[in-house]
């Protein structure tokens, strides 16, 4: 596969104002339509901080889906819930936002919107009381759903930052990562044993080596020359 040339950068800026455009626009519109202009505000603010997860940083960790749907939807629940049983709002919103944080840990789906999307339920609840967890659904679940299409959509055509991860292909030379005489599991174990904090999958890491590798093999200093370009 052909390596992407330096106008990717503007290809990059170009597939997040799009991308991120045509999402917040779609989920402004159906919360609108739910919970009213002013009652929707926390949570299209939630799904503001996902959309610069997803289109800005879509192969990060924390922009998966996994953690896109699971966070928030755990946010809204726990926020819902804390809600319900505890009378006093700066309370309520403090062991959402505390608990949401725990427990996306503890399940593996750490998205910084979820602790949004636990603080919108309280800070919604006495305008959605009737509406009560059924506000998983709508406007959670739609919104992550409207979010995830359009970045699954508005990425596909950049073959460098396919979203999700999986349909990604990042990896530039998968015939030489192969070759290698590491595998993406002693990455991981590697980067467990020296506690390092890195928001990148083990694959990605891979072709980056592999690429680099390969750099090595040619022309260093013109590559090396083209790597500090803005």
């Amino acid at each position: 596969m052909q390596e992407p040339s330096h106008a990717w950068h503007y290809l990059d800026y170009l597939a997040t104002f799009l991308g991120s455009t045509v999402a917040i626009a779609a989920i402004i519109l159906l919360s609108h339509s739910v919970l009213g202009a002013e009652a929707s505000m926390p949570i299209i603010t939630s799904m503001g901080a996902a959309a610069v997860l997803l289109f800005a940083l879509p192969h990060a960790k924390v922009s998966q889906p996994w953690p896109l749907f699971g966070g928030n939807l755990i946010g809204a629940f726990i926020g819902i819930t804390c809600a319900m049983a505890i009378s006093s709002t700066w309370l309520a919103a403090t062991l959402a936002v505390s608990l949401t944080i725990l427990s996306m840990q503890l399940a593996r789906c750490l998205h910084p919107p979820g602790g949004a999307s636990a603080l919108a339920a309280v800070l919604l609840w006495p305008t959605m009381q009737q509406q009560g967890y059924a506000y998983l659904l709508d406007p959670i679940l739609f919104d992550c759903c409207i979010i995830f299409l359009s970045a699954l959509v508005m990425n596909y055509p950049f073959k460098w930052r396919r979203y999700p991860m999986v349909l990604t292909e990042l990896h530039l030379y998968p015939d030489k990562t192969q070759s290698l005489d590491i595998s993406p599991q002693y990455i991981e174990a590697a980067i467990e044993e020296l506690k390092l904090n890195i928001d990148t999958p083990s694959e990605e890491l891979m072709a980056i080596y592999a690429f680099a590798r390969e750099a090595a093999g040619r022309d260093n200093k013109r590559f090396l020359q083209r790597g500090r370009k803005p």
